[in-house]
């Protein structure tokens, strides 16, 4: 049965995702800004976990569609909802929608959104000729290089594909941090710093960020084991991104060599600690070993497309899949070069 607990004791009516999850009963994670209707006047509560939107009642949309078109219109893209969404979503309703407005904005999202998540084809013509449309409203998220889609006649501005692909909302935090211009402010610094001082400080941050790796894994590396990392992120720079067996590399150079592997881990990796009462309580799982083939080449291809873009350093774009090779050590890395 649908999860009703979404209707709040005010009985405030979810709309958009919120709606659709609770509709369809779909096994997803809430997302995080949630819309309702609400007598009143329209306002937003931002809580913990959670940004509250509320509407007027007139903002109510009626329906299935209805709530994806409001969702696609005011708020921000959850691929999570959508996939689960357009995995049980019957495809002649978007095939109908499609009918009815042939060069509408928002279907056409959502048609795009439904074929690169599925892989399935709706039965409709390609889009007539009229003007592109982005997939992301930059406004809400981060953004990539444009890729234009013929079929839907949309600008592709995801950050990755349909194997892996981050979303990141253009928070008032995050925008206040991109516009402070620590990028250009830390250039500067570097620029105006001797060179004999900037290696010595930039060789002591790197035996300090070694330290505190090993420290969130709970080691006391040896000397030879720090020598090592130090090595190894000297080298960044250089590291290809590319190449599967770099990673391996990599890994191999700075563990135990009783822990060297020859490819992606094969064992389940989790967070969590033991309670008093010795029950395991898990923060974080992994995912599944069987998936991190799909998910490092997706993580690469968006490595590749993103080379060269102008996203902001500061934008968060720090991605994290917990590749760790055979049994044994963790290696954290993977980052985007912004």
């Amino acid at each position: 049965m649908p999860d009703r607990s979404f209707t709040s004791k005010r009985n405030d009516q979810p709309i958009g995702l919120m709606a659709l999850i609770q509709e369809l009963d779909l096994p997803v994670r809430r997302p995080t800004v949630r819309s309702w209707t609400k007598s009143g006047a329209r306002k937003t509560i931002i809580t913990s976990d959670a940004i509250k939107e509320y509407y007027p009642p007139v903002y109510a949309p009626s329906g299935i569609i209805g709530n994806l078109k409001f969702a696609l219109r005011y708020e921000p893209i959850d691929l999570s909802v959508y996939d689960a969404l357009f995995g049980v979503l019957d495809a002649k309703l978007l095939e109908a929608w499609i009918r009815q407005e042939p060069t509408g904005t928002h279907f056409r999202r959502a048609w795009f959104l439904y074929e690169a998540l599925t892989g399935k084809l709706l039965d409709a013509d390609d889009v007539s000729r009229t003007g592109y449309i982005n997939i992301l409203d930059p406004k809400l998220h981060v953004t990539g290089p444009v890729r234009r889609v013929r079929r839907q006649r949309v600008n592709n501005n995801l950050l990755g594909d349909n194997t892996y692909c981050p979303l990141i909302r253009r928070t008032d935090a995050l925008k206040h941090a991109m516009a402070s211009g620590l990028d250009l402010e830390a250039k500067s610094l570097v620029e105006s710093c001797e060179p004999t001082i900037l290696a010595r400080a930039v060789h002591y941050l790197y035996t300090k960020e070694t330290k505190s790796s090993f420290a969130i894994e709970g080691e006391v590396p040896s000397a030879k084991r720090i020598e090592r990392f130090v090595a190894a992120l000297t080298k960044a720079t250089k590291f290809d991104t590319s190449d599967p067996d770099a990673f391996i590399r990599l890994q191999n150079d700075i563990v135990d060599p009783r822990y060297a592997a020859t490819g992606w881990r094969t064992v389940q990796s989790f967070v969590g600690e033991t309670m008093s009462d010795f029950r395991e309580h898990l923060h974080f799982v992994f995912p599944k070993p069987d998936d991190l083939t799909d998910l490092m080449n997706g993580w690469m291809r968006m490595i590749a497309n993103l080379r060269d873009s102008k996203i902001d350093p500061v934008s968060g774009l720090f991605l994290y899949i917990h590749s760790k090779t055979a049994t044994g050590e963790s290696t954290a890395f993977l980052y985007i070069k912004s």
